[in-house]
């Protein structure tokens, strides 16, 4: 893994602007878009299994995060809230290197291991969260 400083190329994609613009029209949607009137549709997993699916709670983790109650959104959802804190701080990241035009952080993954390995904490982290949501009855 090669952790590195730089400015931006002239051909490179700002990836700031465009995760920051993302993550803040999310949040924003979450914040004020009224949910509480539209009633999502049931789960088909759980409809057919009785079990919860690897993202039920998902919507209500990050309706919680985005009207400041945290703790909700990590015990609705964990991978979604931990998701959630971790859009943030990269928001805030996006937010002081856009404004203030500072070099950008990138990260390069430099062979197949590293890629496994990334897969595979992925892997494990739903595979968490699932049991979790689970054995909580979500």
């Amino acid at each position: 893994m090669i952790l590195s400083i730089r400015r931006l190329g002239k051909q490179e994609i700002d990836h700031e602007m465009i995760w920051g613009a993302v993550i803040l029209f999310v949040f924003a949607a979450a914040r004020w878009f009224p949910f509480q009137t539209i009633h999502p549709p049931s789960c088909p997993w759980k409809m057919l299994t009785g079990y919860p699916c690897c993202t039920c709670g998902m919507t209500r983790s990050l309706l919680a995060f985005a009207q400041g109650n945290p703790v909700a959104a990590l015990a609705w959802n964990p991978l979604i809230g931990m998701l959630a804190i971790a859009a943030s701080i990269y928001f805030l990241y996006a937010l002081v290197v856009l404004s203030l035009r500072l070099p950008r952080v990138r990260i390069s993954l430099t062979g197949i291991r590293e890629r496994n390995g990334i897969r595979l904490l992925i892997l494990f982290a739903i595979v968490g969260n699932w049991v979790y949501l689970i054995i909580q009855g979500r």
